[in-house]
């Protein structure tokens, strides 16, 4: 009897061991310098803590227990099917522990809750104008766990092995993720954050809501993207909007959805938003990089999209009406002219389209025809969406507009690559095979 009890104990060991190894492991940048967020999942209620060292060969190093915090997070409703108990709902433990004092410019292993295997990420240095290197960010919107047909996505094969060969030093999602979140009783979620361990593990992972996070802090997709994932500014906006910079370009995330169904935060995003642009030091990031979901131009026309219209609300604000020229409240277009936007990162329809430098709906190419790129006259607008879902692919039936220079409606994603201060590389890959389907560089003296 008391063999058999062992070995009931030593099964029931083994089985807590097993449960409890942390998933969805993913690296997000803190809001001050060489700091970082890691993130993960555990099934039972476990101690948060992070083992990290740097991986220099030139000093000792020492390694740093950090403790992090935990919510219980639970879905309290299957959205797939609404009318039935819901049994199988996610119920586990968010962790985030936030390192601080790194090394600049060194690489870091980290180990989470003791258990996990030791992944790697590099501090890079991003309070600098000139990088040591120059950085790439992989850049998409509106991925989810799987494409028509019911396979994953192909573009996460291809961006796994971006990151494997360290062609990729960051990501940039611009909205929509998993497809949603909520559906299955929040296991859609849990599912697409294992996905993207393999990248979100290794480089920082940086988000922005789209209208697939719909909800609120309680319940819906919105419920998971706020308690799943931690970027800067997370106090204050719960991942709505935060900037940061690296190297010579300041990164602005902001969420579209303020202007249809997240009204409560529009007002408070807008004055962020004009306060965060004017205190842009030019000198020492000459470019700035924005991404939100929803764009303020696109040439699809299949669906009757904001981006579709003549005068979108993205580009005129609220209350503008779409056939006028009358601005309303918070209108995005003339503050983004007004504080000189470089490039500006949309997703939302499942294609690609690269513009023009464009204002008012009239194209305001730089230098010369030959480099529309060079000291350009306005933002450059890059829709990003075509990284695969459940929903397909979204198709141009009608003409490009004057203002569209390319477009694709391939599964794909883009690497954006900030050279240096004067330089910036664009390439958007399509994953049927991993070539690039189109490219330009930008250029500002």
């Amino acid at each position: 009897m008391g063999k058999f009890l062992n070995s009931l104990l030593v099964i029931h060991m083994w089985f807590n061991y097993v449960t409890s190894i942390p998933e969805q492991i993913h690296i997000s940048y803190g809001d001050a310098e060489n700091t970082m967020f890691i993130s993960w999942s555990t099934p039972t209620n476990e101690p948060s803590t992070v083992k990290s060292k740097s991986k220099s060969k030139t000093q000792n190093t020492t390694t740093t227990m950090t403790k992090g915090t935990s919510v219980h997070f639970r879905q309290l409703f299957n959205s797939s099917h609404p009318l039935k108990k819901c049994i199988q709902c996610v119920d586990e433990y968010l962790h985030t522990a936030l390192l601080i004092d790194l090394l600049p410019g060194a690489q870091y292993m980290y180990q989470v809750n003791n258990v996990s295997k030791w992944y790697t990420f590099t501090n890079v240095m991003r309070n600098v104008t000139e990088l040591s290197k120059p950085y790439t960010f992989g850049v998409y919107g509106d991925m989810g766990t799987v494409v028509p047909g019911g396979v994953v996505s192909p573009s996460l094969r291809y961006l796994t092995k971006d990151v494997e060969a360290g062609l990729i030093d960051g990501i940039l999602h611009v909205g929509d993720l998993a497809y949603d979140m909520k559906d299955d009783g929040g296991r859609t979620g849990a599912e697409f954050m294992r996905q993207i361990e393999p990248i979100a593990a290794y480089v920082p992972y940086m988000v922005v809501p789209g209208n697939h996070e719909g909800g609120t802090p309680f319940t819906g997709s919105l419920h998971h993207y706020i308690n799943r994932l931690r970027m800067p500014n997370y106090d204050k906006s719960r991942n709505s909007f935060y900037s940061f910079d690296v190297g010579p370009a300041h990164i602005i995330s902001f969420s579209s959805e303020a202007y249809f169904w997240q009204l409560w935060t529009v007002e408070q995003q807008f004055a962020w938003l004009e306060k965060d642009l004017a205190n842009v030091n030019r000198t020492k990031t000459p470019f700035i990089i924005t991404q939100a979901h929803r764009p303020m131009y696109c040439s699809n026309t299949d669906d009757h999209d904001d981006c579709t219209q003549l005068n979108s609300t993205m580009r005129r604000g609220l209350f503008s009406g779409k056939t006028h020229e009358k601005n309303g409240l918070f209108a995005l277009e003339p503050l983004f002219m007004k504080y000189h936007v470089d490039l500006c990162f949309w997703a939302h329809e499942h294609s690609y389209e690269r513009m023009w430098p464009v204002y008012e709906n009239t194209v305001m190419n730089g230098t010369t025809t030959e480099s529309p790129y060079t000291n350009t006259h306005a933002p450059t607008h890059i829709v990003a969406g075509a990284a695969g879902c459940r929903e397909g692919h979204d198709s141009f039936n009608g003409p490009r507009a004057s203002w569209s220079a390319v477009r694709n409606s391939a599964y794909g994603y883009g690497r954006l690559r900030i050279q240096n201060k004067t330089h910036l590389h664009w390439e958007q890959i399509e994953d049927q095979n991993n070539s690039i389907v189109d490219e330009f560089w930008m250029v500002k003296y």
